[in-house]
């Protein structure tokens, strides 16, 4: 991939200061994000680039605290994205753009001042579905919750065999062509996962439980209207099924895992000058929470209505 002059990855180690990587061949910056919201970084360029070449890194982080997950940040406010304009904070002011998700997480906005800018924000798709469902929960739409859940879990599976099958040193191109096989057909998707899983642990994966899979298809395909009981207990479980995985491919692939944005958020055609690294749920650019830290969907249901009114 091409270098841009913005590529920059949010690195959480769980037990020191945060870290952002930047990840382009094998690019690394750090800072303490802890103590800056907004960084000019200079990242020291190795691997395949040549040895002291340095690029300039507007950083910014998504707003809106979330208290169960102590001092991160993610993504949605009223199930829109809240970004601050990279122009008015480096003035010192502060001035906030909403905008509503989209799977590009690619933007164009103007503030309240004036200023226009692009932003790429950081997140792939079962990342950002699965916020929506986590909102969806908040709002009281249930059936509407079930299925982003549902959505997010098949985007993951999607997203395990892209790294699974990139690993093996298979072309992009041939990748996409493949996938194009499967793309509008669910269980063959679920079947690529399994023997993409397969092949790389060598051991069957864990799936979504039958009576889960019974459940979405109720809502899914027989209009079945779900509590929100239900709705929560079936994110809880996709939510632990994404997570289990998550984990082997962190200690796996966290290389892949990590460099993973890179491709959405700079395609060669396209450089924004300014990025958004949000906190997910459902991370990727942090190791992932083990199954005693991890979030209950309740928590992270109840934790909304304060996250909303910062």
């Amino acid at each position: 991939m091409a270098c841009a002059e913005t590529v920059a990855i949010l690195y959480n180690d769980s037990t020191a200061n945060r870290q952002r990587i930047l990840r382009d061949n094998c690019w690394h910056l750090y800072v303490d994000c802890v103590r800056r919201r907004d960084a000019l970084l200079t990242p020291e360029c190795r691997g395949n680039q040549p040895e002291h070449r340095r690029t300039a890194c507007t950083i910014l982080q998504m707003e809106t605290q979330l208290s169960v997950l102590g001092d991160g940040y993610r993504y949605p406010t009223n199930m829109k994205l809240k970004l601050y304009c990279p122009h008015c904070s480096h003035s010192g002011d502060r001035s906030t753009i909403h905008v509503e998700p989209t799977n590009e997480g690619r933007y164009s906005a103007t503030c309240e001042s004036g200023h226009a800018f692009d932003i790429a924000v950081g997140y792939h798709d079962f990342q950002i579905l699965f916020e929506i469902a986590i909102n969806a929960i908040h709002d009281g739409y249930y059936r509407e919750a079930v299925g982003s859940f549902t959505a997010s879990y098949e985007r993951f599976l999607e997203f395990f065999v892209r790294i699974a099958v990139g690993a093996s040193e298979i072309e992009g191109i041939a990748i996409e062509q493949s996938w194009k096989h499967v793309k509008n057909q669910s269980e063959r998707q679920l079947g690529a996962f399994i023997f993409a899983y397969l092949l790389t642990y060598k051991d069957a994966p864990d799936l979504l439980p039958n009576p889960r899979v019974a459940f979405r298809n109720d809502v899914i395909h027989k209009g079945k209207i779900p509590s929100r009981a239900e709705a929560v207990k079936y994110g809880d479980a996709v939510m632990t099924a994404v997570l289990r995985v998550l984990r082997k491919l962190w200690v796996s692939h966290q290389y892949e895992v990590v460099g993973s944005i890179n491709a959405k958020m700079f395609p060669t055609n396209v450089q924004p000058t300014n990025v958004f690294l949000p906190w997910s749920s459902l991370p990727t650019n942090r190791e992932p929470p083990n199954e005693k830290d991890a979030p209950s969907v309740e928590s992270l249901v109840n934790s909304i209505g304060s996250a909303r009114q910062d």
